[in-house]
Formats: structure tokens, sequence, C-alpha cells
């Protein structure tokens, strides 16, 4: 079941219901092969219980959502927040989509929201995020949202026979 919690326009973002998303997961960990490339799960063959695992272990930090189309009430992706220091205040976010919900303009609906909570509810001052230098696509919109590149892990992921750039971002609060 999902709590329309943080809610914008469009969507929402609920606390995750692991037992309905298992299996949509599976399958988005399996055959959706941007999901897999763009997020380390690529050559993965995850069944229900991994998954149901994987989903559990994501859900234990105290800032996981459900990102849920307010028009369909349907799962979307999930965003959280994690690596939480409530005395240094940052945290890391992590963020993806199933394919039918990408380029629309969703993912920025659902960093704003979690950003907007994250600066003003849990009065953080840094927020942090991960992404594999192949990701193109991903790095121009989190610069759209402000992030900024603050470093790299060099030839840190190595993936389809290539060694590959993690890049390192940050939104600082204003």
């Amino acid at each position: 079941m999902y709590y329309q919690n943080l809610v914008n326009d469009h969507l929402y973002l609920s606390p995750m219901d692991i037992e309905n998303e298992t299996a949509i997961m599976t399958t988005w960990l399996n055959e959706d092969q941007d999901i897999a490339y763009f997020n380390g799960f690529y050559g993965s063959l995850l069944g229900e219980e991994k998954t149901h695992e994987l989903l559990n272990k994501w859900n234990e930090g105290p800032y996981s959502f459900s990102i849920i189309s307010r028009q369909e009430n349907a799962f979307m992706g999930h965003i959280s927040l994690f690596n939480f220091d409530s005395h240094e205040q940052y945290a890391t976010m992590g963020i993806y989509l199933g394919k039918e919900y990408r380029h629309q303009g969703y993912g920025k609906e659902a960093m704003e929201l979690l950003i907007e909570y994250a600066f003003s509810v849990l009065r953080l001052n840094a927020i942090h995020l991960e992404v594999f230098s192949y990701n193109t696509h991903a790095i121009e919109v989190y610069q759209k949202m402000g992030f900024v590149e603050c470093g790299r892990w060099h030839q840190a992921r190595y993936h389809l026979g290539k060694s590959h750039d993690i890049v390192l971002m940050e939104l600082l609060r204003k």
C-alpha cells in the first residue's frame, strides 16, 4: 500500500511497499538493460528471493521511498537518501526509474521533492551522489539540478571490457 507522503502534480514519494514491488523489480533488474547497465547489475541474474532481500536492504535506511504516479497510482521507481550523517549534515542520494517513466521529467520531479525534504525538513547541508561516467544523460540531469562534480574515482568501475570513472557529485544547500 502506498501513502502520499511527499507530493507534487505528477507523482508522490511513499514508503516502499516491498511485497508489491519485488516482482516488478525482478523483471527490471533482469530485463531492463538500462537499469542493469547504469546501476551495476549488468550480468546479474536475480530471482524474486534475491530481489526481495536487496529491496529489504535498501529499505533499512530511514529515507527510502517508492516513486508513485499520482494519475495511475503505479510504482515508477525508487529514490533514497543513504549514508545519512545528521552530525555532519549530509547524505547520499540514489534514484532509478522504470523504462516507461524515463526521459519525461519524473526523475527530476522526484529529486526535487527529496531535495526539498532533505534541506528543509532534515536540515542537511549537502547531498552527494555517485554516477558512472558512461551515464552521460544522468550526469546532465544532475548538473541541471545544480549538482557539481566534486571528484572522481578513476577507473573504479570495470564494465563490459573497459574501465570507467565513478563521478562524485554534490549539491549544497543554498
